[in-house]
């Protein structure tokens, strides 16, 4: 495998425009994802530059930062708001967990000591 990856930098460098090396790579990564672990992967792309200056690759860090906080967030009100309003039923976790806005969620958050009922703070 480490051959074929030398291979494939090689013809990358000579190859492609500056600007799709980064794309390549990134596509090549996420092919291996589906083959191999991420221990696996790191090392045989290891010093491949290019692929964390493609625009795909910086998208899915992006997105992988984004579901992060927002997963934070959505735990975060529901463990201030179970202190301060009681155990929330299932329903009311399913909406809170379906909100995908972390502006929403922090506003929800922040507005935890200003009502007395989830159903209050949902409105």
């Amino acid at each position: 495998m480490p051959e074929i990856i030398r291979r494939m930098e090689i013809r990358i460098d000579e190859e492609a425009e500056a600007g799709e090396r980064g794309t390549l790579w990134t596509a090549t990564s996420l092919l291996m994802g589906l083959r191999y672990k991420t221990p696996v992967i790191n090392r045989l792309l290891k010093g491949v530059r290019e692929m964390k200056e493609s625009v795909v690759y910086q998208a899915i860090q992006k997105e992988g930062k984004d579901i992060g906080h927002i997963e934070e967030a959505v735990s975060t009100l529901l463990r201030l708001g179970t202190r301060r309003l009681g155990k929330p039923s299932q329903q009311v976790k399913a909406r809170i967990t379906a909100l995908m806005s972390l502006e929403t969620l922090r506003e929800l958050t922040d507005r935890v000591y200003d009502v007395e009922t989830w159903d209050e703070l949902l409105v």
